[in-house]
């Protein structure tokens, strides 16, 4: 690849990643959910979430919905800038291809998704337990 291509694909992935977090910044439900994507980058997403009120479950802990909600939401945002998906966004074969991608990497997502939620777990429990 030339240098110019590598700079044309450099700048092309730019924009989408600006355009991808654009409209995770304005989708109402992330919103309403209390969910902001920080960053992206093919087979990477860093999700946060603050943990106000109406997020927690009974027991004072973060409900699970909205740990499945972060879950799913940091799975889609890792995988929406794989040249995979890339090349078949505008097909009906989407399932195919995050089933693929979730069963042929070295460390699943969801793996990482869920040490990091257990580490956030345990930072949120009294010292006393």
């Amino acid at each position: 690849m030339s240098t110019q291509d590598s700079q044309r694909n450099d700048e092309a992935k730019r924009k989408l990643k600006q355009k991808l977090l654009d409209f995770a910044a304005g989708f109402p439900f992330f919103n309403h959910m209390g969910l902001e994507v920080e960053d992206m980058s093919p087979g990477y997403a860093r999700v946060s979430v603050e943990l106000v009120d109406h997020l927690r479950n009974p027991s004072g802990q973060m409900h699970s919905g909205e740990i499945a909600t972060l879950v799913d939401m940091s799975i889609t945002q890792a995988m929406l800038m794989t040249v995979t998906y890339q090349s078949v966004r505008d097909t009906r074969g989407i399932i195919a291809v995050i089933t693929d991608w979730l069963m042929n990497s070295t460390r699943p997502p969801i793996a990482r998704v869920a040490d990091e939620l257990t580490d956030l777990w345990l930072k949120t429990l009294p010292a006393n337990e």
